[in-house]
């Protein structure tokens, strides 16, 4: 495995810092307001897949954004990091690792879910097409008549791993 020494000196596997990797050669090809992240992967090898992309569609709080999904099969789980740009050439920090229960894992599809837990304010369910490499992500409400759920997203919310808005408007180019 590629490692490389990062942040006080702690050994890191280098795959997790590809997003923010792409984030520090790619701006310089992106317009002067928008970083580049780097386009659409997805990898399968069996028992284990993994997509990098943007979460795209209605709702999504920072349109320009990078996510990693790395499902394994022997762990029953798949892991979740992502990054978005929070404003004029400034990206936010790397999201710590969430980790996804597989519900289910066959040749064509996999499916993982977390329904937040206790009084968690909406549910996640995360749907890898492996024929198509098509990536969905469902978050729905879930709690809402709980007083600290009140203020959070009270609709279905149903996005899609794509390519990042700079990488689309690059290859316009």
């Amino acid at each position: 495995m590629v490692c490389a020494t990062f942040l006080w000196g702690k050994m890191f596997s280098l795959g997790r810092f590809l997003p923010a990797i792409a984030v520090l050669f790619g701006s310089a090809m992106a317009a002067d307001n928008e970083v580049l992240f780097a386009k659409k992967a997805f990898l399968d090898v069996g028992d284990a897949v993994s997509v990098i992309g943007t979460i795209s569609g209605d709702g999504v709080g920072y349109p320009n954004n990078s996510a990693r999904i790395s499902c394994y099969r022997a762990r029953n789980e798949c892991v979740v990091t992502t990054v978005e740009q929070i404003g004029l050439n400034h990206v936010g920090s790397i999201s710590e690792p969430a980790f996804i229960p597989v519900a289910r894992w066959t040749a064509t599809e996999i499916v993982a879910e977390y329904d937040g837990l206790g009084v968690g304010c909406s549910s996640l369910s995360i749907f890898i097409d492996r024929g198509t490499h098509r990536v969905r992500w469902v978050q729905a409400p879930k709690n809402s008549a709980y007083a600290l759920c009140e203020h959070s997203e009270h609709t279905t919310l149903n996005w899609y791993i794509d390519d990042a808005p700079g990488q689309k408007q690059f290859d316009a180019k």
